[in-house]
């Protein structure tokens, strides 16, 4: 299983992308849209892209790439991995943190160490590089006893580097959300058991409450929402579009009947794809109950109104 991601051998996401796939080839890329057009064009069998942070937030560059990345359907979304997120600072053999005086990361991973870097290395300059990982390769390369890297706490050890201090975040239960996709749906990933949530593109009319309307289709239905984030419409200054998340498959009864009552109050709406949750082994979790019994009475097929939905239907005028 050859698997695309952003950053190098060692990174973050390829610590995620095995959770899904333990025996995959990595496919190391340096950007983002790079991760999709692996997969899309065949060079690469799977993906997996980070898509937010416990406490740095969002990552914009994934969240913008969604809808071109999922929106027709090419590719499908397959698994949420939520990756506990420890950080090292590492420098070459003989280097001590009083002498450092540059430190090279990720941007992401320098704000997520923002503390510690003020309070040890105040006067160090700060610099972004495309990778955590690959960071630490520029310090081994390099070679210089000033220069230091913040790289993933697991892979402090490669390079020949010395670690200088190791769970650096600002805080121990910091966690990043992956999410892993392929070209095609798999057999395995037929909604089963395992709960699933589904990824939401939602563009609405300037009105006072159209979004509070929306949100209510699924809250009066027992749906819960578990992520809101808003971006900006790049065609239409000052317009935005809106992505959510919400807990079910597109499959289910309920989300069947939220999303035909979404699709009257919204301009569009794109499904991005259903995925399984993240679930760390300890417990199953399987769909409600209520889900399970409202699937044989529902009068309109999952595919079919799941399809319907992906293609955005627009309303006149809209």
């Amino acid at each position: 299983m050859r698997v695309a991601v952003q950053g190098s051998s060692g990174s973050f996401s390829e610590a995620a992308a095995r959770r899904r796939w333990p025996r995959m080839s990595l496919v190391p890329c340096r950007e983002v849209a790079q991760v999709v057009a692996a997969v899309r064009e065949g060079r690469a069998d799977g993906g997996c892209l980070a898509i937010e942070n416990s406490l740095f937030g969002s990552v914009t560059a994934t969240y913008d790439l969604l809808h071109e990345a999922f929106g027709d359907g090419s590719l499908c979304l397959q698994d949420e991995i939520l990756l506990p997120i420890h950080h090292a600072l590492v420098g070459v053999p003989g280097a001590a943190i009083s002498g450092i005086r540059r430190v090279l990361s990720h941007p992401v991973a320098l704000g997520q160490c923002r503390q510690w870097l003020s309070g040890h290395l105040p006067h160090a300059e700060l610099v972004n590089e495309w990778d955590t990982a690959g960071s630490g390769e520029i310090v081994a390369r390099e070679g210089r006893a000033d220069q230091a890297a913040i790289v993933p706490l697991d892979c402090a050890g490669m390079w020949n580097l010395s670690a200088l201090a190791e769970r650096i975040e600002d805080d121990p239960s910091n966690q990043t959300r992956f999410l892993t996709f392929a070209r095609a749906k798999l057999d395995s990933d037929s909604e089963g058991p395992e709960r699933r949530k589904t990824s939401l593109l939602i563009w609405l009319a300037h009105r006072p409450g159209t979004l509070a309307s929306a949100l209510q289709v699924f809250a009066s239905r027992g749906i819960n929402l578990t992520s809101l984030q808003s971006r900006p419409e790049r065609t239409v200054p000052w317009t935005y579009r809106f992505y959510v998340d919400v807990e079910g498959g597109a499959g289910d009864a309920r989300m069947i009947k939220a999303l035909e009552a979404l699709e009257a109050i919204a301009s569009r709406v794109v499904v991005l794809g259903s995925y399984r949750e993240w679930n760390d082994g300890t417990a199953r979790r399987p769909r409600s109950s209520a889900s399970r019994r409202g699937a044989g009475r529902n009068p309109t097929p999952p595919a079919r109104a799941a399809a319907a939905a992906r293609r955005g239907r627009r309303k006149p005028g809209a």
